[in-house]
C-alpha cells in the first residue's frame, strides 16, 4: 500500500512539474526592508547627415527599498545618490535667470526620492508623491519661458504659442507619472503576468504618447533565451518596432499643437524608423532584475535632413542590502 502511494505521488509530481514548466509566473516576493542597489548607465549619440553631433553619457547609483507590504500592495521607495541630483540641479540652473527662486524650489521638492505603490503582484499602480513633481515641473517650465523672454525682446507672442501646449501637457498628472516611471518601470517588467515559455510571443504593444492622449503602437516580440529553474532566473529578449504610421500621426499632432505649419505630404514621404532591442536578466523569485540592457535606435529622414539617434540604457544589480 505504501509502495502504491509512493508511486502515485511520484507520477502526480511528474505530471505537475511537466505542466508547470511550460509557463512562468512573474510575481513579487518582497518583504519590508528588502533593499537593492543598482548601477545605472545611460548613453545617447546623435548623427546628423552622418556626422556625430552629440555623445552624452551618465552613470549613477539608485536604490530600491520596500517600505510597506500588505496582502494587496507594496509601497516602494526609489532613490538616487546625491551626485545625480546635484548634476541635474546644476544643469537646470544654467537655463534660468531667477536662480534664487529655483534653488528655493529645489529645497522644497525632494528630487531624490520617488514613493510609489504596486499591487500584490508587483505591478505599478500609482506614485504617492507625484503632485509635488507635477507642480514643480510646471513651475520650472514657467521659469524657462521667463528666461527665454528676458533674453530676447522679439517673438514673445510666438514663445507663448510654443509653450502653451507644453504647459497643457505637463498639467496632466498621468503624463508626469509616465515620465517619472519611465526608468522605474523597467524593474517591474512582466510582474503580474504568466508567460508561455515554449514559443516566442508576438503582440501589439501600446505606448503612452506625451504629445496627446492618443497612444503609439508597436509590433513586439518576446522570447526566452535562457531559463534556470534551480536558481529562479531567466533571460528574456524583447524586440519592438514602432509602427511608422502611428509615429507620423504623433509628429503631425505635435507640429499642429505648436502652431507650426506643416504638410501631410512631406511627413508621409519621410522615414521614421524606431526600433528597440532589449534583454532582461531576471530573478523571477523574488522578482528582481540583475541586469537589463536596452538599445533604442531612431532613424529620421525628412526632406534633406538625415538624423540617426542611439540610446543605450543599462541597469545592473550591485548589492542586496
Amino acid at each position: 500500500m505504501r509502495t502504491f502511494l509512493y508511486l502515485l505521488l511520484v507520477v502526480c509530481f511528474s505530471v505537475y512539474s511537466q505542466t508547470d514548466s511550460t509557463k512562468l509566473t512573474f510575481v513579487a516576493y518582497w518583504e519590508v526592508g528588502d533593499s537593492y542597489n543598482f548601477k545605472i548607465s545611460k548613453s545617447k549619440k546623435e548623427w546628423r547627415d552622418q556626422e556625430l553631433i552629440k555623445n552624452d553619457s551618465s552613470q549613477y547609483i539608485a536604490n530600491f527599498k520596500v517600505l510597506e507590504a500588505t496582502a494587496t500592495s507594496y509601497t516602494i521607495q526609489w532613490s538616487y545618490t546625491d551626485q545625480i541630483v546635484d548634476t541635474y540641479q546644476k544643469k537646470a540652473l544654467q537655463l534660468f535667470d531667477n536662480n534664487e527662486t529655483l534653488l528655493e524650489l529645489f529645497k522644497k521638492m525632494n528630487f531624490q526620492k520617488v514613493i510609489y505603490q504596486t499591487d500584490e503582484f508587483g505591478e505599478i499602480k500609482s506614485i504617492l508623491n507625484s503632485e509635488k513633481a507635477s507642480k514643480s515641473t510646471q513651475f520650472i517650465l514657467a521659469e524657462m519661458l521667463n528666461s527665454f523672454k528676458n533674453r530676447t525682446t522679439e517673438k514673445i507672442e510666438e514663445l507663448n504659442y510654443l509653450f502653451e501646449p507644453i504647459f497643457k501637457l505637463y498639467s496632466n498628472s498621468e503624463t508626469v507619472q509616465n515620465l517619472i516611471l519611465k526608468e522605474i518601470s523597467n524593474l517591474h517588467f512582466l510582474l503580474g503576468y504568466e508567460i508561455d515559455i515554449q514559443s516566442p510571443i508576438e503582440y501589439e504593444q501600446e505606448f503612452s504618447n506625451i504629445i496627446n492622449d492618443k497612444p503609439l503602437y508597436a509590433d513586439a516580440k518576446l522570447s526566452f533565451k535562457e531559463i534556470d529553474f534551480e536558481n529562479n532566473s531567466c533571460i528574456i529578449e524583447e524586440n519592438i518596432h514602432l509602427k511608422e504610421e502611428s509615429f507620423k500621426e504623433a509628429i503631425k499632432d505635435f507640429l499642429l499643437s505648436m502652431k507650426q505649419e506643416t504638410t501631410s505630404e512631406l511627413i508621409n514621404k519621410s522615414i521614421f524608423d524606431v526600433h528597440e532591442k532589449n534583454e532582461y536578466q531576471l530573478y523571477f523569485n523574488p522578482g528582481i532584475p540583475y541586469q537589463i540592457l536596452k538599445k533604442r535606435t531612431l532613424n529620421l529622414q525628412v526632406d534633406s535632413l538625415d538624423v540617426l539617434q542611439e540610446e543605450i540604457f543599462k541597469l545592473e544589480l550591485i548589492s542586496n542590502l
